[in-house]
């Protein structure tokens, strides 16, 4: 499923965490647990990237298809946070994932223009960073710069 998701075989890997899930629910692993949370993320992550569409392009029934991707994206993203804040100060592993959940749900409200919404995730995401990693680390460094964006 990771490597079908590094090399941008988005529908395969999109089934491949699928049946990730599927096994970790049939071994009795809950939901709110930190690997189920993490393949569900990726699978948010793969949602929102196959919805990624041409904006110039006149809108089709494929277009429409796209709009409830997105929509799906941001159901799957909320989930995820909700799931992780429970755990967030578990462990640094929990933590960080909390960061990362942010900081791509941020970059999601970004790109379908809710400002205001992404600038609270990066914010969060940033004091995750500051707590766990310090002040000088690249992904510091990137969440900096996406908060002098907007």
């Amino acid at each position: 499923a990771n490597l079908a998701f590094d090399t941008y075989e988005l529908d395969k890997a999109e089934k491949l965490f699928v049946d990730v899930l599927q096994r970790l629910l049939s071994k009795g692993t809950p939901e709110d647990d930190l690997k189920f949370v993490k393949v569900n993320f990726k699978i948010k992550q793969l949602i929102y990237f196959i919805s990624l569409g041409n904006p110039y392009k006149p809108k089709t029934s494929k277009d429409m298809q796209l709009k409830a991707n997105i929509e799906r994206a941001d159901i799957g993203y909320k989930w995820c946070l909700e799931q992780i804040k429970k755990h967030k100060n578990e462990s640094k592993d929990a933590k960080v994932l909390y960061g990362v959940i942010n900081d791509w749900y941020a970059q999601y409200l970004l790109d379908v223009g809710d400002m205001p919404k992404a600038l609270l995730h990066l914010n969060e995401a940033y004091k995750v960073c500051q707590d766990t990693q310090g002040n000088f680390v690249i992904f510091f460094l990137s969440l900096q710069i996406h908060l002098v964006k907007i």
